[in-house]
């Protein structure tokens, strides 16, 4: 299931013009040479934090990490702040609750494969900054399930 939810995140990230208008196409799962990054960009990963399986299906909880970066210098945090509004979503503003942007209360109800997954869940958020970086982490979760 990780393949796909990463291909599922690449593609609605990819999706969004307001990002895209951000940071271009500087959004990946794999980790760059910090010598030809260009700032601002995204990096998120996806890791399984618990396997629960049942006599007639399994499932697992996908935990997803999104880094945001920019440049520190004279920064305001506006690029940060925008990313990360734009990852979030606009579920709270919406009276069902689900987002027409971002992740937090998506259900990712077009995977390929035979896997169906809860809503992606914001589940907090942390700052990794470095002397001359700006890096924030945003985590989410979401679980996914698959037999009956």
């Amino acid at each position: 299931m990780i393949p796909e939810i990463e291909d599922y995140i690449y593609t609605k990230l990819q999706a969004d013009a307001t990002l895209t208008a951000i940071v271009g196409t500087r959004t990946t799962n794999i980790y760059g040479s910090r010598a030809t990054l260009q700032f601002p960009y995204v990096v998120f990963q996806v890791t399984e934090s618990r396997e629960f399986d049942t006599m007639r299906g399994d499932g697992i909880r996908l935990t997803i990490e999104f880094h945001i970066y920019d440049v520190a210098e004279g920064n305001t945090n506006d690029n940060c702040r925008n990313i990360i509004d734009r990852i979030r979503g606009d579920a709270a503003t919406q009276s069902n609750k689900l987002p027409t942007y971002g992740f937090h209360r998506r259900v990712p109800t077009d995977l390929v494969s035979t896997w169906s997954a809860s809503q992606f869940i914001n589940t907090g958020g942390a700052t990794a900054h470095e002397r001359d970086v700006l890096h924030y982490i945003e985590t989410y979760e979401v679980t996914g399930s698959i037999g009956t």
